[in-house]
């Protein structure tokens, strides 16, 4: 009944509903109606396996209904099965155990908006006076496809139309998460390998704020230093063992260029071009790079600290000071005296002419001008 979806209190929303879902896992109370959906699927795997943890015998009392197989009588007969008693921590076979066990039914991206109106009124009427003991979760990966984002985003509307449902939106931290950080250093601290705070940072800017793809680089880098007598995770360290993710190799070409490592800015826009990235997006991950520094240079003879820089300009703080030590290392290369910026800015007016209009092969149009940023 509507009891399962805790009565007179609003299903929450956004962060709300993530702190709800956290106190019906920790107060053993799951039954209900879920949605997971967004980005982070490292942390949509890990709460659900936690919602599992109630089902009591997983091997009878949690039922996965795929895409392909998701229609109405299906999950309506899914839901409508009684969950089975679980004997497996019980001393007499004929014993059961003392909580009871609860039936989890997932609908793994369920087109709900190609469910006729019939049927998705029986759905309605289900979910919202739904059996005792039964937990659903129609869990949505997340979908880059436009067909797909379109498809999950008129599901997850009709869905949420539910009285009572938690509709849970995992997302992605941001790399600067101090969560994230401290996530980050659990999983070395787990393996017994230590790394300091800046190499934390240095690994999330590298391989980017997907916990899938953290925790699967932080498995192949301790496995990497397992062999050594210092379990120490360094930045060379990450730079041989880890892949880069395209923020990272956009950078690496921006500073490439500007620090005058030819060899760097090549090797990273060679990866991009056959992962095939835009010509536009590598040339305005230049451009934009550039213009932060302008601005970060500007300010700073102006007379303005980094956290006053930070403030005026919206560049987060550790970002300007990471500028203004690029913006030294330019000046010391550099042989006229001004502002470091000018050649560069110059550069890029050339080339996105150059682009706009050209019809041969843009990709050797950026070497070129990565090439003049060099020298």
């Amino acid at each position: 009944m509507a009891g399962n979806f805790y009565p007179g209190r609003k299903a929450p929303a956004d962060n709300a509903a993530f702190e709800e879902l956290k106190a019906r896992i920790k107060e053993k109370n799951i039954s209900g109606v879920y949605i997971f959906r967004g980005e982070e699927e490292y942390m949509k795997r890990f709460y659900f396996s936690e919602l599992t943890k109630g089902s009591g015998d997983t091997a009878t009392n949690v039922n996965v209904i795929d895409d392909e197989d998701f229609c109405a009588e299906t999950f309506l007969d899914a839901v409508n099965t009684a969950p089975s008693i679980d004997y497996s921590d019980s001393f007499f076979d004929d014993e059961p155990q003392s909580a009871p066990s609860v039936r989890i039914v997932k609908a793994v991206c369920p087109a709900v908006g190609k469910l006729s109106e019939r049927e998705k009124q029986a759905l309605f009427e289900l979910c919202e006076f739904l059996p005792q003991g039964v937990c659903v979760v129609f869990y949505f990966h997340h979908a880059e496809e436009t067909r797909r984002v379109k498809e999950y985003e008129k599901s997850t509307k009709i869905l949420s139309e539910i009285h009572g449902i938690l509709d849970v939106d995992f997302r992605r931290e941001a790399p600067t998460s101090p969560l994230l950080k401290k996530w980050v250093k659990r999983h070395f601290d787990a393996k017994k390998c230590a790394i300091d705070s800046a190499g934390v940072e240095y690994l999330i800017n590298a391989v980017g704020n997907d916990m899938s793809t953290l925790a699967y680089e932080i498995e192949k880098l301790c496995t990497y230093i397992s062999s050594r007598s210092e379990k120490t995770v360094y930045n060379a360290d990450i730079d041989y063992v880890c892949i880069r993710n395209t923020e990272a190799r956009l950078d690496d070409i921006s500073r490439g260029a500007l620090t005058k490592d030819y060899k760097k800015a090549i090797a990273a826009l060679c990866t991009l071009a056959s992962e095939k990235v835009p010509e536009t997006y590598i040339f305005g991950a230049v451009s934009n790079k550039v213009s932060e520094l302008c601005t970060v240079e500007y300010y700073r003879a102006s007379g303005y600290s980094p956290a006053d820089i930070s403030k005026r300009a919206g560049i987060r703080d550790f970002v300007v000071k990471n500028d203004i030590t690029l913006l030294d290392s330019m000046a010391r290369s550099s042989r006229k005296g001004g502002s470091v910026c000018d050649k560069y800015i110059k550069i890029l007016a050339e080339y996105d002419v150059k682009l706009k209009s050209s019809a041969g092969d843009k990709y050797l149009l950026l070497q070129n001008m990565i090439f003049k940023m060099c020298v």
